[in-house]
Protein backbone atom coordinates (compact mmCIF):
# COMPACT_ATOMS: atom_id res chain seq x y z
CA UNK A 1 0.00 0.00 0.00
CA UNK A 2 2.83 2.36 0.83
CA UNK A 3 4.41 1.79 -2.57
CA UNK A 4 1.08 2.37 -4.28
CA UNK A 5 0.51 5.58 -2.35
CA UNK A 6 3.99 6.72 -3.32
CA UNK A 7 3.25 6.02 -6.98
CA UNK A 8 0.01 8.00 -6.78
CA UNK A 9 1.80 10.90 -5.14
CA UNK A 10 4.51 10.82 -7.79
CA UNK A 11 1.92 10.70 -10.57
CA UNK A 12 0.01 13.63 -9.08
CA UNK A 13 3.21 15.61 -8.79
CA UNK A 14 4.14 14.93 -12.41
CA UNK A 15 0.70 15.91 -13.65
CA UNK A 16 0.60 19.02 -11.52
CA UNK A 17 4.13 20.09 -12.36
CA UNK A 18 3.16 22.18 -15.38
CA UNK A 19 -0.04 23.46 -13.78
CA UNK A 20 1.48 24.27 -10.41
CA UNK A 21 4.58 25.97 -11.81
CA UNK A 22 2.48 28.28 -13.96
CA UNK A 23 4.44 31.44 -14.70
CA UNK A 24 1.66 33.67 -13.40
CA UNK A 25 1.58 31.73 -10.12
CA UNK A 26 5.35 32.05 -9.77
CA UNK A 27 5.08 35.81 -10.21
CA UNK A 28 1.99 36.07 -7.98
CA UNK A 29 -0.22 37.52 -10.71
CA UNK A 30 -3.62 36.86 -12.32
CA UNK A 31 -3.72 35.52 -15.86
CA UNK A 32 -4.82 38.86 -17.33
CA UNK A 33 -1.85 40.79 -15.85
CA UNK A 34 -0.19 43.39 -18.08
CA UNK A 35 3.46 43.89 -18.93
CA UNK A 36 3.60 46.64 -16.31
CA UNK A 37 2.22 44.23 -13.70
CA UNK A 38 4.90 41.69 -14.64
CA UNK A 39 7.68 44.27 -14.21
CA UNK A 40 6.30 45.26 -10.80
CA UNK A 41 6.09 41.67 -9.59
CA UNK A 42 9.56 40.94 -10.91
CA UNK A 43 11.03 43.79 -8.89
CA UNK A 44 9.15 42.70 -5.77
CA UNK A 45 10.36 39.09 -5.85
CA UNK A 46 13.92 39.96 -6.75
CA UNK A 47 14.08 42.38 -3.85
CA UNK A 48 12.67 39.74 -1.50
CA UNK A 49 15.23 37.24 -2.74
CA UNK A 50 18.08 39.69 -2.28
CA UNK A 51 16.96 40.45 1.27
CA UNK A 52 16.31 36.74 1.94
CA UNK A 53 12.71 37.48 2.86
CA UNK A 54 9.94 34.88 2.74
CA UNK A 55 7.06 36.57 1.04
CA UNK A 56 3.62 35.17 0.23
CA UNK A 57 0.68 36.34 -1.83
CA UNK A 58 -2.93 35.42 -2.53
CA UNK A 59 -2.01 33.51 -5.70
CA UNK A 60 0.27 30.98 -3.97
CA UNK A 61 -2.47 28.33 -3.46
CA UNK A 62 -0.46 26.24 -0.96
CA UNK A 63 -2.61 23.14 -1.60
CA UNK A 64 -0.98 22.92 -5.06
CA UNK A 65 2.37 22.35 -3.39
CA UNK A 66 5.27 24.49 -2.31
CA UNK A 67 6.35 27.26 -4.62
CA UNK A 68 9.93 28.35 -5.11
CA UNK A 69 10.83 31.90 -6.02
CA UNK A 70 14.58 31.67 -6.21
CA UNK A 71 16.30 33.79 -8.84
CA UNK A 72 16.28 30.89 -11.33
CA UNK A 73 12.55 30.30 -10.82
CA UNK A 74 11.70 33.94 -11.36
CA UNK A 75 13.84 34.12 -14.50
CA UNK A 76 12.20 30.94 -15.85
CA UNK A 77 8.71 32.37 -15.28
CA UNK A 78 9.75 35.64 -16.92
CA UNK A 79 11.05 33.76 -19.96
CA UNK A 80 7.72 32.03 -20.42
CA UNK A 81 5.81 35.30 -20.06
CA UNK A 82 7.99 37.00 -22.66
CA UNK A 83 7.38 34.26 -25.25
CA UNK A 84 3.98 34.99 -26.89
CA UNK A 85 2.95 31.38 -27.50
CA UNK A 86 4.02 30.27 -24.01
CA UNK A 87 2.36 33.31 -22.46
CA UNK A 88 -0.98 32.39 -24.05
CA UNK A 89 -0.73 28.84 -22.75
CA UNK A 90 0.20 29.96 -19.23
CA UNK A 91 -2.76 32.36 -19.28
CA UNK A 92 -5.15 29.61 -20.44
CA UNK A 93 -4.32 27.49 -17.39
CA UNK A 94 -4.43 30.19 -14.73
CA UNK A 95 -7.07 32.28 -12.98
CA UNK A 96 -8.06 35.53 -14.62
CA UNK A 97 -9.76 37.20 -11.68
CA UNK A 98 -10.87 36.64 -8.10
CA UNK A 99 -7.61 37.22 -6.25
CA UNK A 100 -9.53 37.97 -3.07
CA UNK A 101 -11.21 34.55 -3.30
CA UNK A 102 -8.33 32.46 -4.65
CA UNK A 103 -6.20 33.01 -1.57
CA UNK A 104 -8.86 31.46 0.69
CA UNK A 105 -9.45 28.33 -1.40
CA UNK A 106 -8.74 25.04 0.35
CA UNK A 107 -9.37 21.42 -0.68
CA UNK A 108 -12.57 21.52 1.39
CA UNK A 109 -13.92 24.63 -0.36
CA UNK A 110 -12.89 23.83 -3.94
CA UNK A 111 -16.24 22.44 -5.05
CA UNK A 112 -18.33 25.24 -3.59
CA UNK A 113 -16.06 27.93 -5.07
CA UNK A 114 -16.09 26.21 -8.46
CA UNK A 115 -19.90 26.03 -8.43
CA UNK A 116 -20.11 29.71 -7.64
CA UNK A 117 -17.76 30.70 -10.43
CA UNK A 118 -19.41 28.33 -12.93
CA UNK A 119 -22.81 29.97 -12.36
CA UNK A 120 -21.48 33.53 -12.58
CA UNK A 121 -22.39 35.55 -15.68
CA UNK A 122 -18.81 36.69 -16.22
CA UNK A 123 -16.92 34.63 -18.78
CA UNK A 124 -13.67 35.02 -16.84
CA UNK A 125 -15.33 33.47 -13.78
CA UNK A 126 -16.54 30.47 -15.79
CA UNK A 127 -13.03 30.02 -17.16
CA UNK A 128 -11.63 30.18 -13.63
CA UNK A 129 -14.16 27.55 -12.54
CA UNK A 130 -12.86 25.21 -15.25
CA UNK A 131 -9.25 25.83 -14.16
CA UNK A 132 -10.17 25.17 -10.53
CA UNK A 133 -12.03 21.96 -11.32
CA UNK A 134 -9.07 20.66 -13.33
CA UNK A 135 -6.66 21.37 -10.50
CA UNK A 136 -9.06 19.87 -7.93
CA UNK A 137 -9.63 16.68 -9.93
CA UNK A 138 -5.90 16.20 -10.36
CA UNK A 139 -5.21 16.67 -6.64
CA UNK A 140 -8.22 14.88 -5.19
CA UNK A 141 -8.84 12.06 -7.66
CA UNK A 142 -5.55 11.00 -9.30
CA UNK A 143 -6.90 7.44 -9.78
CA UNK A 144 -9.86 8.76 -11.81
CA UNK A 145 -12.27 6.79 -9.65
CA UNK A 146 -14.92 9.52 -9.90
CA UNK A 147 -15.37 9.57 -13.65
CA UNK A 148 -18.30 11.98 -13.44
CA UNK A 149 -15.98 14.56 -11.85
CA UNK A 150 -13.53 14.30 -14.74
CA UNK A 151 -16.28 14.37 -17.35
CA UNK A 152 -17.57 17.57 -15.76
CA UNK A 153 -14.07 19.05 -15.99
CA UNK A 154 -13.89 18.30 -19.71
CA UNK A 155 -17.42 19.60 -20.33
CA UNK A 156 -16.72 22.92 -18.62
CA UNK A 157 -13.47 23.32 -20.50
CA UNK A 158 -15.23 22.55 -23.76
CA UNK A 159 -17.76 25.30 -23.06
CA UNK A 160 -14.93 27.76 -22.42
CA UNK A 161 -12.70 26.98 -25.38
CA UNK A 162 -15.58 26.81 -27.87
CA UNK A 163 -16.85 30.23 -26.78
CA UNK A 164 -16.11 33.06 -29.18
CA UNK A 165 -16.42 35.46 -26.28
CA UNK A 166 -13.53 33.81 -24.44
CA UNK A 167 -11.14 34.16 -27.36
CA UNK A 168 -12.28 37.72 -27.95
CA UNK A 169 -11.49 38.47 -24.30
CA UNK A 170 -8.10 36.77 -24.68
CA UNK A 171 -7.24 38.92 -27.69
CA UNK A 172 -8.31 41.99 -25.73
CA UNK A 173 -6.17 41.04 -22.71
CA UNK A 174 -3.18 40.50 -24.97
CA UNK A 175 -3.68 43.86 -26.65
CA UNK A 176 -4.21 45.82 -23.44
CA UNK A 177 -1.31 44.07 -21.75
CA UNK A 178 1.15 45.93 -24.02
CA UNK A 179 3.48 42.96 -24.29
CA UNK A 180 6.40 43.08 -26.69
CA UNK A 181 6.21 41.12 -28.81
CA UNK A 182 2.46 40.66 -28.74
CA UNK A 183 0.88 37.35 -29.68
CA UNK A 184 -0.32 37.15 -33.28
CA UNK A 185 -3.75 36.03 -34.37
CA UNK A 186 -2.12 32.90 -35.80
CA UNK A 187 -0.63 32.03 -32.41
CA UNK A 188 -3.97 32.56 -30.72
CA UNK A 189 -5.66 30.41 -33.38
CA UNK A 190 -3.09 27.67 -32.84
CA UNK A 191 -3.78 27.62 -29.09
CA UNK A 192 -7.51 27.54 -29.75
CA UNK A 193 -7.09 24.52 -32.03
CA UNK A 194 -5.17 22.50 -29.46
CA UNK A 195 -6.82 23.78 -26.26
CA UNK A 196 -8.96 20.69 -25.63
CA UNK A 197 -6.04 18.41 -26.40
CA UNK A 198 -3.98 20.24 -23.77
CA UNK A 199 -6.74 19.90 -21.18
CA UNK A 200 -7.42 16.23 -21.96
CA UNK A 201 -3.67 15.67 -21.97
CA UNK A 202 -3.76 15.90 -18.17
CA UNK A 203 -5.81 12.70 -18.15
CA UNK A 204 -3.52 11.28 -20.81
CA UNK A 205 -0.52 11.81 -18.57
CA UNK A 206 -2.29 10.10 -15.68
CA UNK A 207 -3.19 7.11 -17.88
CA UNK A 208 0.28 6.76 -19.39
CA UNK A 209 2.00 6.99 -16.02
CA UNK A 210 -0.44 4.47 -14.51
CA UNK A 211 0.16 1.99 -17.34
CA UNK A 212 3.92 2.21 -16.94
CA UNK A 213 3.56 1.37 -13.22
CA UNK A 214 1.05 -1.45 -13.68
CA UNK A 215 -1.93 0.53 -12.33
CA UNK A 216 -4.20 -0.82 -15.04
CA UNK A 217 -7.44 0.24 -13.36
CA UNK A 218 -6.42 3.89 -13.30
CA UNK A 219 -5.32 3.73 -16.93
CA UNK A 220 -8.61 2.13 -17.96
CA UNK A 221 -10.63 4.71 -15.97
CA UNK A 222 -8.83 7.59 -17.65
CA UNK A 223 -9.31 6.11 -21.11
CA UNK A 224 -13.01 5.53 -20.45
CA UNK A 225 -13.41 9.20 -19.52
CA UNK A 226 -11.57 10.34 -22.64
CA UNK A 227 -13.68 8.08 -24.86
CA UNK A 228 -16.90 9.31 -23.24
CA UNK A 229 -16.05 12.99 -23.44
CA UNK A 230 -17.02 13.57 -27.10
CA UNK A 231 -13.54 14.77 -27.94
CA UNK A 232 -12.68 15.39 -31.60
CA UNK A 233 -11.72 12.12 -33.27
CA UNK A 234 -8.18 13.25 -34.07
CA UNK A 235 -7.59 14.42 -30.49
CA UNK A 236 -8.83 11.14 -29.01
CA UNK A 237 -6.77 9.10 -31.49
CA UNK A 238 -3.62 11.02 -30.69
CA UNK A 239 -4.13 10.69 -26.94
CA UNK A 240 -4.79 6.94 -27.20
CA UNK A 241 -1.68 6.51 -29.33
CA UNK A 242 0.39 8.40 -26.80
CA UNK A 243 -0.95 6.27 -23.93
CA UNK A 244 -1.11 2.80 -25.47
CA UNK A 245 1.14 3.13 -28.50
CA UNK A 246 4.47 2.34 -26.78
CA UNK A 247 3.04 -0.81 -25.14
CA UNK A 248 1.52 -1.91 -28.44
CA UNK A 249 4.78 -1.30 -30.32
CA UNK A 250 6.73 -3.36 -27.79
CA UNK A 251 4.25 -6.22 -28.02
CA UNK A 252 4.21 -6.27 -31.82
CA UNK A 253 7.99 -6.22 -31.99
CA UNK A 254 8.29 -9.01 -29.44
CA UNK A 255 5.76 -11.20 -31.30
CA UNK A 256 7.44 -10.75 -34.66
CA UNK A 257 10.89 -11.43 -33.27
CA UNK A 258 9.85 -14.46 -31.21
CA UNK A 259 7.99 -16.30 -33.98
CA UNK A 260 10.70 -15.77 -36.57
CA UNK A 261 13.50 -16.81 -34.24
CA UNK A 262 11.75 -20.07 -33.33
CA UNK A 263 11.23 -21.16 -36.94
CA UNK A 264 14.76 -20.18 -37.97
CA UNK A 265 16.38 -22.07 -35.09
CA UNK A 266 14.30 -25.21 -35.67
CA UNK A 267 15.16 -25.22 -39.38
CA UNK A 268 18.87 -24.99 -38.64
CA UNK A 269 18.81 -27.80 -36.07
CA UNK A 270 19.01 -31.40 -37.31
CA UNK A 271 18.47 -33.34 -34.09
CA UNK A 272 14.76 -34.01 -33.43
CA UNK A 273 15.13 -33.77 -29.65
CA UNK A 274 16.85 -30.42 -29.97
CA UNK A 275 14.07 -29.22 -32.28
CA UNK A 276 11.49 -30.04 -29.63
CA UNK A 277 13.53 -28.27 -26.96
CA UNK A 278 13.65 -25.12 -29.10
CA UNK A 279 9.89 -25.20 -29.59
CA UNK A 280 9.19 -25.81 -25.90
CA UNK A 281 11.44 -22.90 -24.93
CA UNK A 282 9.72 -20.60 -27.42
CA UNK A 283 6.26 -21.46 -26.07
CA UNK A 284 7.46 -20.92 -22.50
CA UNK A 285 8.85 -17.55 -23.52
CA UNK A 286 5.53 -16.62 -25.13
CA UNK A 287 3.70 -17.54 -21.91
CA UNK A 288 6.13 -15.52 -19.79
CA UNK A 289 6.48 -12.42 -21.97
CA UNK A 290 3.80 -12.01 -24.62
CA UNK A 291 0.74 -13.35 -22.80
CA UNK A 292 1.11 -11.05 -19.73
CA UNK A 293 1.83 -8.03 -21.94
CA UNK A 294 -1.22 -8.80 -24.07
CA UNK A 295 -3.43 -9.15 -21.01
CA UNK A 296 -2.17 -5.83 -19.62
CA UNK A 297 -2.93 -4.06 -22.89
CA UNK A 298 -6.40 -5.61 -23.10
CA UNK A 299 -7.22 -4.68 -19.51
CA UNK A 300 -5.89 -1.14 -19.77
CA UNK A 301 -7.15 -0.27 -23.24
CA UNK A 302 -10.32 -2.33 -23.33
CA UNK A 303 -10.89 -5.58 -25.26
CA UNK A 304 -12.70 -3.89 -28.15
CA UNK A 305 -10.26 -1.09 -28.91
CA UNK A 306 -8.21 -0.95 -32.08
CA UNK A 307 -5.08 -1.41 -30.00
CA UNK A 308 -6.49 -4.63 -28.53
CA UNK A 309 -7.42 -5.93 -31.99
CA UNK A 310 -3.94 -5.33 -33.38
CA UNK A 311 -2.30 -6.80 -30.29
CA UNK A 312 -4.40 -9.96 -30.44
CA UNK A 313 -3.63 -10.35 -34.13
CA UNK A 314 0.11 -10.06 -33.49
CA UNK A 315 -0.06 -12.58 -30.64
CA UNK A 316 -2.11 -15.00 -32.76
CA UNK A 317 0.36 -14.77 -35.64
CA UNK A 318 3.21 -15.38 -33.22
CA UNK A 319 1.47 -18.53 -31.98
CA UNK A 320 0.99 -19.62 -35.59
CA UNK A 321 4.72 -19.30 -36.23
CA UNK A 322 5.45 -21.29 -33.09
CA UNK A 323 3.11 -23.96 -34.45
CA UNK A 324 5.12 -23.97 -37.69
CA UNK A 325 8.17 -24.68 -35.54
CA UNK A 326 6.48 -27.76 -34.11
CA UNK A 327 5.75 -29.06 -37.62
CA UNK A 328 9.48 -28.86 -38.35
CA UNK A 329 9.96 -30.86 -35.16
CA UNK A 330 7.46 -33.38 -36.63
CA UNK A 331 5.02 -33.00 -33.74
CA UNK A 332 1.72 -32.18 -35.40
CA UNK A 333 -0.34 -32.65 -32.26
CA UNK A 334 1.53 -29.83 -30.52
CA UNK A 335 1.27 -27.75 -33.68
CA UNK A 336 -2.50 -28.26 -33.77
CA UNK A 337 -2.81 -27.29 -30.09
CA UNK A 338 -0.95 -24.04 -30.70
CA UNK A 339 -2.97 -23.24 -33.82
CA UNK A 340 -6.20 -23.75 -31.86
CA UNK A 341 -4.85 -21.34 -29.25
CA UNK A 342 -3.91 -18.92 -32.03
CA UNK A 343 -7.45 -19.12 -33.42
CA UNK A 344 -8.96 -18.26 -30.03
CA UNK A 345 -6.53 -15.38 -29.56
CA UNK A 346 -7.00 -13.99 -33.06
CA UNK A 347 -10.79 -14.35 -33.27
CA UNK A 348 -12.24 -11.41 -35.17
CA UNK A 349 -8.87 -10.21 -36.46
CA UNK A 350 -7.45 -10.22 -39.98
CA UNK A 351 -5.42 -13.31 -39.08
CA UNK A 352 -8.44 -15.48 -38.31
CA UNK A 353 -9.00 -16.72 -41.89
CA UNK A 354 -5.38 -17.74 -42.38
CA UNK A 355 -5.21 -19.52 -39.02
CA UNK A 356 -8.44 -21.39 -39.79
CA UNK A 357 -7.01 -22.59 -43.09
CA UNK A 358 -3.72 -23.69 -41.51
CA UNK A 359 -5.60 -25.46 -38.73
CA UNK A 360 -7.73 -27.45 -41.16
CA UNK A 361 -4.57 -28.70 -42.87
CA UNK A 362 -2.66 -29.58 -39.74
CA UNK A 363 -5.65 -31.31 -38.13
CA UNK A 364 -5.37 -34.26 -40.52
CA UNK A 365 -1.70 -34.82 -39.72
CA UNK A 366 -2.33 -34.37 -36.00
CA UNK A 367 -5.13 -36.93 -36.04
CA UNK A 368 -2.92 -39.39 -37.89
CA UNK A 369 -0.13 -38.92 -35.35
CA UNK A 370 -2.57 -39.25 -32.49
CA UNK A 371 -3.96 -42.51 -33.90
CA UNK A 372 -0.48 -43.98 -34.22
CA UNK A 373 0.41 -43.06 -30.65
CA UNK A 374 -2.80 -44.50 -29.25
CA UNK A 375 -2.33 -47.80 -31.07
CA UNK A 376 1.38 -48.37 -30.71
CA UNK A 377 2.37 -46.53 -27.52
CA UNK A 378 -0.45 -47.60 -25.23
CA UNK A 379 -0.53 -50.35 -22.61
CA UNK A 380 -2.00 -53.09 -24.76
CA UNK A 381 -0.74 -52.73 -28.34
CA UNK A 382 -3.74 -54.79 -29.55
CA UNK A 383 -3.19 -57.95 -27.50
CA UNK A 384 0.00 -59.11 -29.13
CA UNK A 385 3.67 -58.28 -28.66
CA UNK A 386 4.20 -56.59 -31.99
CA UNK A 387 5.41 -52.97 -31.72
CA UNK A 388 5.46 -50.66 -34.72
CA UNK A 389 7.03 -47.22 -34.31
CA UNK A 390 5.76 -44.79 -36.92
CA UNK A 391 7.68 -41.65 -37.89
CA UNK A 392 5.26 -39.19 -39.41
CA UNK A 393 5.38 -38.48 -43.14
CA UNK A 394 2.94 -37.46 -45.85
CA UNK A 395 2.47 -41.02 -47.20
CA UNK A 396 -1.03 -42.43 -46.65
CA UNK A 397 0.13 -46.06 -46.61
CA UNK A 398 1.00 -46.44 -42.88
CA UNK A 399 -2.49 -45.57 -41.68
CA UNK A 400 -4.07 -48.07 -44.04
CA UNK A 401 -1.68 -50.82 -42.96
CA UNK A 402 -2.36 -50.10 -39.29
CA UNK A 403 -6.05 -50.64 -39.91
CA UNK A 404 -5.26 -53.86 -41.73
CA UNK A 405 -3.09 -55.10 -38.85
CA UNK A 406 -5.92 -54.62 -36.38
CA UNK A 407 -8.32 -56.68 -38.50
CA UNK A 408 -5.85 -59.54 -38.90
CA UNK A 409 -4.57 -59.81 -35.35
CA UNK A 410 -5.88 -63.41 -35.00
CA UNK A 411 -4.40 -64.60 -38.31
CA UNK A 412 -0.75 -65.55 -37.73
CA UNK A 413 0.04 -66.25 -41.39
CA UNK A 414 -1.55 -63.01 -42.48
CA UNK A 415 0.38 -61.13 -39.81
CA UNK A 416 3.65 -62.51 -41.07
CA UNK A 417 2.81 -61.63 -44.65
CA UNK A 418 1.79 -58.17 -43.51
CA UNK A 419 5.08 -57.84 -41.66
CA UNK A 420 6.92 -58.44 -44.92
CA UNK A 421 4.70 -55.83 -46.58
CA UNK A 422 5.47 -53.31 -43.83
CA UNK A 423 9.16 -53.98 -44.30
CA UNK A 424 8.78 -53.24 -47.99
CA UNK A 425 6.92 -49.99 -47.17
CA UNK A 426 9.71 -48.98 -44.79
CA UNK A 427 12.26 -49.59 -47.53
CA UNK A 428 10.29 -47.59 -50.06
CA UNK A 429 9.76 -44.76 -47.59
CA UNK A 430 13.46 -44.65 -46.83
CA UNK A 431 14.08 -43.77 -50.47
CA UNK A 432 11.32 -41.18 -50.54
CA UNK A 433 11.95 -39.46 -47.19
CA UNK A 434 15.05 -38.14 -45.48
CA UNK A 435 14.24 -40.48 -42.57
CA UNK A 436 12.40 -43.83 -42.65
CA UNK A 437 8.65 -43.41 -42.46
CA UNK A 438 8.08 -46.72 -40.69
CA UNK A 439 10.40 -48.66 -38.43
CA UNK A 440 9.24 -52.09 -37.30
CA UNK A 441 10.36 -54.66 -34.87
CA UNK A 442 8.50 -57.79 -33.78
CA UNK A 443 8.66 -60.13 -30.81
CA UNK A 444 5.99 -62.51 -32.12
CA UNK A 445 6.75 -66.15 -31.95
Amino acid sequence: MANRDELLAATTQRVLSDLARNAYRSLGLPGDASQADVRGALATWRRATKLQLTKQCAWDLPWLGTISRAEADINDALGRIRDPARRLRERLFWFHEGGEVVGDISPDSINSVARGWASAPRLAARHDAAVLRLLAATCLDPEVEDQSRWLQVLREWHEVVTSEDYWTALVKAESQGEFEPAATLEEIGSLRAEAMKLVAGVLGTIAKDALSHGELGTCRNALEVLRSASLPADVLSELESDILGPAEDDLLASCGRMGGECVDEVKREEDSTAKRSICEAAVARFDAEVEPALNRLLEAGGPDSGFALRARQAAAECLLYLAFGWTWARDFVQAKTLEERALRTGAGTAAEARITEELSQIAVQAQQQDDYEKVFEGDGCWMCTWRVEVYMCQMPAPAAWVTRILTLKQDTVARRRLGLALGSIALLCSFRCAAPAVAMRTNCS
